[in-house]
């Protein structure tokens, strides 16, 4: 990670006042809500487009979208964060693409606040 960051430091500036955060969302399993470190304010929205789940439940069931999210957290450390949970179990299954399709058509303004 460290030789990641290291690399891209050199061409990305944090301090310009023209600097607007770049917003990225990640589609996965979610995040564990529970865990203490993910109470970040970078962490803009959080819903469930799972089928068959309500847009609230985004725990993560498996691991996958938290480590993924810890990832993206430390590989972006200025970046505005949108979690979308896509994925209930270790294998995608068939309703799993239109799922995703839906993420792609929902109005900003629908994601939720995480809890």
């Amino acid at each position: 990670m460290d030789n990641l960051s290291s690399s891209i430091n050199a061409y990305v500036s944090h301090d310009s006042i023209f600097a607007r955060p770049v917003r990225i969302a990640i589609l996965d399993s979610g995040f564990d809500l529970k865990n203490p470190s993910f109470k970040d304010p970078r962490i803009r929205a959080a819903r469930s487009f799972a089928h068959g789940t309500e847009a609230d439940h985004v725990q993560d069931e498996i691991g996958h979208g938290t480590h993924a999210l810890g990832l993206l957290r430390s590989a972006a450390p200025c970046a505005d964060i949108y979690v979308a949970r896509v994925a209930q179990g270790e294998t995608l299954d068939p309703n799993t693409y239109d799922d995703i399709a839906k993420v792609r058509t929902c109005p900003h303004a629908e994601l939720s606040e995480p809890s």
